[in-house]
């Protein structure tokens, strides 16, 4: 009577929205941007004469930019799927 659709991050990646764990994903970038900074502010503590401000700094969120993105093949099909009453 209804599908169940099953996705994954892929669809939205080839549409151009960035991922979240992959190498270059959203949360692997800021969670090497924490692993710099509290490098950076342990190196500061042991030679206080070098001031580093970005140390302090909490991690930059990277931005998302969703501006280029556009609807995959497979995003039209789930929304005439979802039109048509087959998905809920």
């Amino acid at each position: 009577e209804h599908l169940v659709l099953l996705t994954g991050a892929g669809i939205s990646t080839s549409a151009g929205i960035p991922d979240f764990r992959g190498p270059k994903g959203i949360w692997t970038v800021e969670k090497e941007q924490r692993k710099k900074n509290k490098k950076r502010k342990r190196n500061n503590e042991q030679s206080p004469q070098v001031i580093d401000p970005a140390a302090d700094q909490p991690p930059t969120t990277t931005s998302m930019d969703f501006g280029k993105a556009q609807p995959t093949l497979t995003h039209r099909a789930i929304t005439k799927l979802a039109e048509l009453g087959r998905v809920k």
